[in-house]
């Protein structure tokens, strides 16, 4: 039985950071990567291909939709033989599910497809971001199930927020889940083997989400952005509309990576123009025709 590590977790919340540090402390090992992603953009894989190759992407979506879960089935199907060699079988596939994900479903995904006598879920691992938690908490109920459905909770960057913030973070997760174990990170670097953990979570049961979630709209810029500084300005007015913009920005002299969320900007630099170019956002879904009517005002939709 190959054992799988969901890891979960909102928009932003470090959910693929975490995956460069596994990937860092286990470079030695056998684990297949699979990047769920919501954008059709696959942005998150090309990062985790700087790293290693034994990814498999599946971007546009979440693979606990009805959407995605044919292709899901498919890329785990073929997981065993596409990676695995003769001295060095797959030790451990880790999949980043998309930030909108409901992890609840996966148990029953693997027994009614079969899958369940080739791969065992040993733990699911929520990603926490203490800035934007008590807010998505009261009105994305996917959120609550990420945190449902945790063997080991990261409270991640909270180097950005107050003790105060992260002790009432903490507060809010005990009521929903009182004996998971929280991990405080910053940048998701943890000591100790989180991939240890052993699922609590035998009476898993979710239903496959819908293909159209009206909580969310992804929109993809065109590529008429020149400088950073222009993108700042550009977003600064629907800031609070955004969960969550990523993605590759070339300049005549370099091309950076952007990522936005309610935590704040990253920006880094350099990356190879085969990285290509292109961002895409996630808004709230209830202010969606304000931020089209905007950005089309601006000629980027």
């Amino acid at each position: 039985m190959i054992p799988i590590t969901l890891v979960t977790g909102f928009l932003g919340s470090g959910k693929t950071t975490l995956l460069k540090e596994i990937i860092k402390q286990n470079s030695d090992r056998k684990f297949v990567y699979l990047v769920n992603e919501f954008s059709p953009a696959d942005i998150d894989c090309k990062l985790i291909n700087n790293t290693t190759s034994d990814t498999v992407s599946i971007p546009g979506g979440s693979i606990f939709c009805k959407c995605l879960v044919t292709q899901f089935i498919h890329q785990l199907s073929d997981i065993p033989d596409k990676f695995s060699k003769p001295d060095h079988p797959v030790e451990r596939v880790v999949i980043e599910a998309s930030g909108i994900a409901d992890p609840k479903v996966i148990r029953k995904m693997l027994r009614e497809t079969h899958l369940s006598a080739t791969y065992e879920l040993q733990a699911v691992v929520s990603v926490v971001d203490p800035v934007s938690f008590p807010k998505l908490l009261k009105t994305l109920p996917n959120i609550r199930s990420q945190i449902e459905a945790a063997d080991i909770i990261l409270l991640n960057k909270i180097d950005l927020v107050s003790d105060s913030q992260v002790n009432q973070t903490e507060i809010s997760i005990r009521e929903i889940t009182p004996q998971t174990p929280i991990i405080k990170t910053t940048h998701c670097q943890f000591t100790g083997n989180i991939l240890s953990m052993m699922s609590k979570s035998s009476d898993l049961t979710g239903e496959y989400a819908k293909c159209t979630d009206p909580h969310y709209s992804i929109m993809i810029l065109k590529n008429n952005i020149h400088s950073v500084k222009q993108i700042k300005s550009i977003i600064e007015p629907i800031a609070e509309d955004i969960y969550r913009l990523k993605g590759f920005l070339k300049t005549d002299t370099e091309t950076y990576y952007l990522d936005y969320s309610a935590s704040g900007w990253e920006i880094s630099s350099p990356f190879t123009e085969t990285d290509g170019s292109g961002i895409s956002i996630i808004v709230n879904g209830a202010n969606r025709k304000k931020v089209i009517d905007y950005l089309k005002d601006l000629e980027l939709l």
